[in-house]
């Protein structure tokens, strides 16, 4: 299986191949931190994607996790992707692929809306992906959020973001935001 992932990040990159021993049914895990309907959205269109590269349910097995929250959870599941021959990890979300990056567990990992892979050292580089991982990102056009703000609302003053300090993703948007 070769499967074929675009960065769709601020910078044009080229598109990244993963190579997969192939075997009678690959095993595919898509793992998140909880329950979120744009999560649910996220792996229908991974796996609406399979189907359409060819890898309908007779050749792919797709195990789904949710941690419920949960970090200690999130790294009990990562930790069992080896032992169950997982052949592709589809972690969603930054802070899912930091963990799985993190345990370096010998598993291709195709990760899903990342908001910076290099600023939460996911890769080193955009147009390199390293650390066995490759995937889409979904950066926030902070200026041009800021200009419509501007031209909505022409006498506006001072911007207030509310965030999750403990979700990188959230403190990488407000920094760009203060910058």
């Amino acid at each position: 299986l070769m499967v074929l992932v675009t960065l769709g990040c601020e910078k044009k990159s080229e598109i990244q191949p993963v190579t997969i021993a192939p075997q009678k049914k690959l095993k595919i895990a898509l793992v998140q931190l909880s329950q979120n309907p744009s999560f649910t959205d996220m792996q229908e269109g991974f796996i609406a994607g399979m189907q359409e590269l060819g890898y309908d349910n007779d050749k792919v097995e797709y195990l789904q996790y949710d941690a419920g929250g949960s970090i200690f959870t999130l790294h009990h599941i990562l930790n069992s992707l080896e032992s169950q021959k997982v052949d592709l990890l589809v972690p969603l979300v930054t802070s899912v692929t930091q963990a799985a990056v993190s345990k370096e567990l010998g598993i291709p990992i195709i990760f899903i809306s990342v908001t910076d892979p290099v600023e939460a050292g996911i890769m080193a580089s955009l147009q390199t992906p390293d650390k066995n991982a490759t995937g889409t990102c979904n950066v926030v056009p902070m200026e041009e959020l800021f200009l419509l703000a501007k031209e909505l609302t022409p006498h506006i003053r001072s911007v207030g973001i509310l965030y999750d300090p403990s979700l990188p993703n959230s403190v990488i948007t407000v920094n760009r935001a203060k910058q």
